[in-house]
């Protein structure tokens, strides 16, 4: 993702306007699951509401793959290719200890 700079800055004045407090004391303070903030999120979703004609939504063709199914991974990449740019592996492996 592109950061612009000025619109940053945009971005943390107004968090302080809205909540009378440092951007960052803001942020910090948000009742969300661990794991459920996102920045660039954050940034997107200011960016599409306060600019809209200087943003552009690509899909990103991403695709999700637990990790219990990538045993011939290597074998099926050729396909994903048509379908996906990317390939996420969100689910964490738990190793005994």
């Amino acid at each position: 993702m592109h950061i612009e700079k000025s619109k940053l800055k945009a971005l943390k004045e107004k968090l302080e306007k809205i909540h009378q407090k440092p951007w960052q004391d803001a942020l910090n303070e948000l009742d969300v699951p661990e794991g459920g903030f996102s920045e660039y999120e954050l940034y997107a979703n200011f960016v599409l509401s306060e600019y809209p004609s200087e943003a552009m939504i690509l899909h990103g063709r991403n695709i999700e793959i637990p990790r219990d199914k990538l045993d011939g991974f290597d074998v099926i990449v050729p396909a994903l290719a048509y379908k996906a740019k990317s390939v996420s592996l969100h689910h964490f492996i738990l190793l005994d200890k």
